[in-house]
């Protein structure tokens, strides 16, 4: 019969005798119950957040807590450096409430508690409380293999996915600012061109469009693809091949800006 260590973090330390760790502590977080996946490193799984906060319905106070559960993971390689969050890393946080607050950039318990909830609720944290709510480590042969508190298994179980999402948020973001710099130059073009009352609002409006934080990548192809057949229509130029192949995808002339997005852009034209 093995010896199973357990310790409380500020609740003292004990001695549990069992066969099996996941038998004599049900609930636990267990290495030997964490989901497969590739091997990330910390930095990467967070700017991954990052990117994709929108997305997970997570506000910056919720990943500034996420980045301080990370920064409790065991991943100190034998040289010294961080080494990859794996299938074998104890992915149970069992530090303290007072620890995490310090480490979230000095978060009050309350603020703490409602982004671990935010957490929870967005699918990236499952709770492993023991029967007194203390978070603490199982040690065996001088090593944790499971613990009461943060399971951020979940989180990994889902690293390929959020990897790959930000990766694509990341590509139509660098898209979009693209889209807004053509937009600009071919809207500084119309300025010799004769317009009618509805295009000339329209070009004049787009100044505040590019301007807008909430610009989607539809909405400024939709932008793009109106503009450059405002331009085709009133001038002898070529479109730029460019400019003719990112309004390919709303090249269609019933696709436009949405109405509420015009309507919005035109009542600010007028102010």
């Amino acid at each position: 019969m093995k010896h199973i260590t357990s310790t409380a973090v500020a609740a003292g330390a004990r001695g549990i005798c069992a066969e099996s760790v996941e038998q004599s502590l049900p609930g636990m977080g267990s290495i030997s119950q964490q989901p497969v996946f590739r091997p990330v490193l910390r930095r990467e799984i967070m700017a991954a957040v990052n990117t994709c906060s929108r997305d997970l319905g997570l506000r910056q106070g919720a990943v500034v807590v996420l980045d301080a559960l990370l920064s409790c993971l065991p991943c100190q390689g034998a040289d010294g450096r961080e080494a990859p969050v794996a299938p074998s890393t104890l992915l149970t946080v069992y530090a303290s409430n007072e620890t995490l607050c310090f480490r979230a950039k000095g978060l009050t318990d309350r603020q703490l508690r409602r982004h671990l909830e935010t957490l929870e609720n967005a699918g990236l944290l499952r709770r492993r409380d023991s029967a007194n709510g203390k978070r603490f480590p199982v040690m065996q042969h001088g090593k944790p293999v499971g613990a009461f508190g943060l399971d951020l298994s979940p989180l990994f179980a889902r690293a390929g996915d959020l990897l790959a999402l930000a990766l694509r948020r990341r590509e139509e973001a660098e898209e979009l600012r693209g889209i807004r710099a053509q937009i600009l130059r071919l809207r500084a073009a119309c300025a010799d061109l004769h317009l009618d009352d509805a295009q000339a609002a329209f070009v004049d409006c787009l100044r505040n469009l590019v301007r807008r934080a909430s610009l989607t990548l539809v909405e400024a192809r939709a932008a793009l693809a109106q503009l450059t057949a405002v331009l085709s229509r009133d001038t002898a130029l070529p479109v730029p091949e460019t400019v003719a192949r990112a309004a390919s995808t709303t090249a269609t002339p019933t696709e436009m800006l949405p109405k509420r997005v015009m309507g919005s852009l035109y009542s600010q034209t007028k102010g």
